[in-house]
């Protein structure tokens, strides 16, 4: 099992181990680090898959010249006083372990002993808070002109490919999960993307929607065109397979290894190489902009596109997401008490159905606070503490109480 632990970089001074699990969930107060972990994981897990699917060079480029510190700050936006002597990042993978140690400059990267035969590729994609960013203009790819690759960047080009799929078509839309009466799809005549709304059914623009829209659609959009992927190939031309099986070929030439075995190695890693085992999907503050209900929804129309295609890839596909809200959080321990409920003997009439479940060992959850990263999954039933589901309205209502005994104390 994946696993990473963080010292000393941002506002983390210590996460401990934690353990990566197909849904996961931080939350905390702001500037505690939610953000900066799910990036630090991400981007150990992008450059495991690029040395999983290239070759010994990516491991020399990112053990030298400080690199691995100096791509990850740039990429993610981090500042200059992120990472110091102190900062540790210790990540060990399917494949590969990354090791940032106290003082190094440079990581370590080790492989495991069969690396040959176990790597593979995967589909990762990171959904930044400011995605709606997308629907700033009318082209926002030829607006939007930068002097550096950096996440924003990426996530506009990344989206862009997606809205071009034209996966949904007006007989087919992608449905809102928080608003039935609210439908996107590619209208061929138009040759433009279009949102339906409401019971009218009158088609516009998706910049031209709510805020709630506008940061919820580009987040489906990018999550199901994610894990579609999964289980598929990638698109690659001839000269890129060519290349990639000369390389391997090359690469394994030098061990005591017969010509067919070389040959039947070659196909199998080329083959590995082109398809998506699974995808991961990291998202900041899936929220935003979200009534509590639509975010209940939310939460259920993801963890089931999880199943369904853990389903049909028979692998276990991932979501991370940070956020402040409670109601997410909520919608996760629903999701676990549901999943020991429906597996008991008492009474599912109206539980939720089995599409939203996964097993209890699926999930993560924790706290991030002043430096740590706590777990908050009970360790004897499995259910998230409920001191951290919604301490605040307890606390508001706590004082409304006293507030009210001072109003209404006499006449009462």
């Amino acid at each position: 099992m994946r696993r990473i632990q963080i010292k000393n970089i941002g506002p983390l001074e210590d996460t401990g181990v934690i353990f990566v699990k197909p849904v996961m969930l931080i939350i905390g107060k702001q500037s505690m680090g939610k953000s900066t972990f799910m990036k630090v994981l991400c981007f150990c897990e992008w450059l495991e898959k690029t040395i999983m699917t290239g070759d010994q060079e990516v491991v020399n480029k990112y053990t030298h010249n400080g690199m691995f510190v100096k791509n990850l700050s740039k990429f993610f936006r981090l500042g200059d006083s992120f990472f110091s002597e102190k900062s540790e990042i210790h990540y060990k993978g399917d494949c590969v372990s990354i090791d940032l140690d106290k003082k190094a400059n440079n990581v370590r990267i080790t492989k495991v002993e069969d690396f040959d035969k176990k790597r593979f590729n995967e589909k990762l994609c990171f959904l930044p808070a400011e995605r709606n960013l997308v629907y700033a203009s009318k082209n926002i790819r030829k607006d939007f002109n930068s002097d550096r690759y950096d996440m924003l960047f990426n996530y506009i080009f990344e989206y862009g490919d997606e809205e071009g799929v034209h996966y949904f078509t007006k007989n087919n839309p992608l449905v809102m999960p928080f608003d039935r009466e609210t439908r996107y799809y590619y209208d061929d005549a138009k040759r433009m993307p279009v949102v339906e709304v409401g019971h009218k059914a009158v088609p516009i623009q998706p910049m031209f929607t709510s805020s709630g829209i506008q940061s919820s659609l580009p987040m489906l959009l990018m999550i199901l065109g994610a894990l579609r992927k999964a289980g598929t190939r990638k698109s690659v031309s001839p000269e890129e397979i060519t290349n990639t099986i000369a390389r391997i070929v090359m690469d394994a030439s030098s061990g005591d290894t017969t010509e067919i075995h070389l040959k039947d190695a070659a196909l199998q890693l080329a083959t590995n190489f082109v398809t998506y085992r699974r995808s991961c999907v990291f998202i900041e503050e899936p929220e935003e902009n979200l009534f509590p209900e639509s975010q209940y929804q939310l939460v259920l129309a993801i963890v089931k596109a999880i199943k369904e295609t853990n389903e049909r890839t028979g692998e276990d596909n991932y979501v991370m997401m940070t956020t402040h809200s409670p109601y997410i959080l909520s919608t996760v321990n629903l999701l676990l008490r549901s999943f020991v409920a429906h597996n008991s003997d008492i009474e599912k009439e109206g539980m939720l159905s089995d599409d939203y479940l996964l097993p209890v060992n699926k999930f993560g959850a924790y706290c991030a606070d002043h430096g740590t990263i706590k777990d908050i999954l009970d360790k004897e039933s499995g259910f998230i503490d409920g001191d951290y589901l919604d301490s605040i309205s307890q606390e508001i209502n706590r004082k409304a109480s006293q507030v009210n005994e001072v109003i209404y104390g006499d006449i009462r």
